[in-house]
């Protein structure tokens, strides 16, 4: 486990968290930092952060050491220090349960703009546009690139992912909505 604490160039921390994999570490674009963080982060540039890391020997110490960290730095939220945390830490590194991660997907797809039909006609609409045919038009479709193909075979060759996908196939076709809405789509080229 690893905590770490991203600071200014000046030595002043703006963020503790705690993650298992080290290259979480590091602040690069990536979700799951709040909204203060983000700002902070876009206000000094991702090549302005100096970075901290503990490694700790189990996610016990690793919420302890967090937790302390954000108690001895404070935060802004609260007006004790200088963190950008919303929370005392202490509380993450452990998977969500399947109804909590049921819930997140719900809340994401609510807030997706992707899910309203004016988005998604327009993007369809701009996919459509020479322009963007264009880009994908012989050699440069990055789907006809030999590396990308073998990928893809490779990928096509394991059968337990061949058994998912004409699973999955199957699955979709039963759903008399799903098959409405292919054989409109069908229509339509025609």
């Amino acid at each position: 486990m690893f905590v770490y604490v991203w600071k200014t160039t000046d030595g002043v921390p703006f963020y503790v968290g705690m993650t298992k994999a080290r290259s979480r570490t590091f602040p690069r674009p990536q979700g799951g930092r709040n909204w203060l963080c983000k700002q902070k982060l876009e206000e000094l540039g991702l090549d302005n952060v100096v970075l901290e890391v503990h490694t700790t020997a189990d996610l016990a110490a690793a919420k302890k050491l967090e937790s302390d960290l954000i108690t001895q730095y404070g935060r802004l939220q609260t007006g004790t220090g200088p963190l950008t945390n919303l929370r005392t830490g202490g509380s993450g590194g452990e998977s969500m349960s399947t109804s909590g991660r049921e819930a997140l997907r719900q809340k994401m797809l609510r807030n997706n703009p992707m899910q309203t039909p004016e988005v998604r006609e327009k993007r369809a609409a701009t996919m459509r546009t020479e322009r963007v045919r264009d880009l994908f038009r012989g050699n440069k479709n990055p789907a006809k690139q030999e590396s990308t193909r073998a990928k893809i075979k490779a990928k096509w060759a394991d059968p337990v992912f061949h058994a998912q996908q004409v699973q999955r196939a199957v699955d979709r076709w039963k759903d008399p909505a799903f098959r409405e809405k292919m054989q409109r789509s069908r229509q339509k080229k025609t």
